[in-house]
């Protein structure tokens, strides 16, 4: 899902490698919220890249598009509304391991952005995943659930697959529509 990994440039040579660049395992417009505030990462990491591609699919449109952290994060307040307990989510953001970071604290400038304490100055208003899918109940369903902040309250691969393919005869090859 757009995964990658770069290089720091070594210090001998900015042509070899000196060490994994650990931050960056997403495409900005598809990283999740444990990503952006560096606090450690597993699975649901893409869970969540994977509703946003699908949001992509289904519109035309990427569900976020900011060019800084800080955009990013507002898009994500504005769509999916804002988070309302943050001892609750940097407690389970800690606990999810992974990433190649040890967990750490989130930056509080962009917490205060994603509760709605300190708007972005420069924010570029978006419509809410609502409004967008309003016309398409079991679609928004999914995407709530796979866009969770909490990365233990996303749905899982097995549930995303089963809703994917809810009354359909997946044997016969039949294509899966969003």
């Amino acid at each position: 899902l757009g995964s990658s990994s770069f290089f720091k440039p070594s210090a001998l040579s900015p042509h070899l490698p000196a060490a994994l660049d650990f931050d960056l395992i997403t495409t900005q417009p598809y990283r999740a919220p444990e990503v952006i505030f560096q606090v450690g990462w597993s699975y649901p990491a893409d869970t969540w890249s994977f509703a946003c591609i699908l949001f992509e699919l289904k519109t035309g449109v990427r569900l976020f598009d900011g060019l800084n952290d800080e955009e990013h994060v507002d898009q994500m307040r504005q769509r999916l509304g804002p988070l309302t307990s943050t001892q609750d989510i940097t407690d389970s953001w800690k606990g999810t391991g992974g990433g190649g970071a040890p967990p750490a604290r989130p930056p509080a400038h962009l917490l205060d952005i994603l509760t709605g304490r300190r708007p972005h100055h420069l924010a570029r208003k978006v419509p809410s995943i609502d409004e967008v899918l309003r016309s398409e109940p079991e679609t928004l369903r999914l995407l709530r659930r796979m866009l969770a902040y909490d990365p233990f309250q996303r749905a899982r691969c097995s549930t995303i697959a089963s809703e994917l393919n809810r009354g359909r005869d997946v044997s016969e090859g039949e294509p899966v529509r969003v």
